[in-house]
């Protein structure tokens, strides 16, 4: 299958710079659906899981806010699993941030329409520890 663009967000910021986020699912056949962001449209945030300054992983987070114009519009992105959606954000025309939706993460307050969604993003060094490395049935372990 092929990644078909889903969702997209689009704004400028305090130097009118265009910034796109591009949410894409894997053979989705339906059409584009255009998002309104919020006025915290994006922020990125570093995470790890320990105040270390020398872990080796420190994944990056990117959240957008945006409006919801319905009850539950995007209730697909937050109900999946892990790495479903692929998320791209560009500044301009060059490519910033490339992630998954972290569906545990993203946030639909239990309000009346129109309200704010926070999907969430992280670039995937998280599920790396998932994932089994294997050479010829001899696991990898260690450095």
């Amino acid at each position: 299958m092929a990644w078909v663009e889903k969702y997209r967000i689009t704004f400028k910021d305090n130097y009118g710079v265009n910034w796109t986020r591009k949410i894409y699912k894997d053979g989705f056949a339906g059409t584009l659906t255009n998002l309104t962001a919020t006025g915290s449209p994006l922020s990125f945030r570093w995470n790890s899981e320990e105040d270390d300054l020398f872990d080796p992983i420190h994944e990056l987070e990117a959240t957008s806010q945006v409006h919801a114009s319905d009850n539950f519009q995007l209730e697909d992105l937050y109900s999946e699993e892990d790495m479903h959606f692929k998320v791209e954000d560009y500044y301009g025309a060059t490519l910033f941030f490339s992630g998954y939706v972290a569906p545990g993460d993203c946030k639909e307050p239990y309000e009346d329409y129109p309200y704010p969604v926070d999907i969430v993003a992280n670039c995937g060094l998280s599920y790396l520890k998932d994932i089994l490395f294997e050479d010829a049935g001899t696991y990898y372990n260690g450095r």
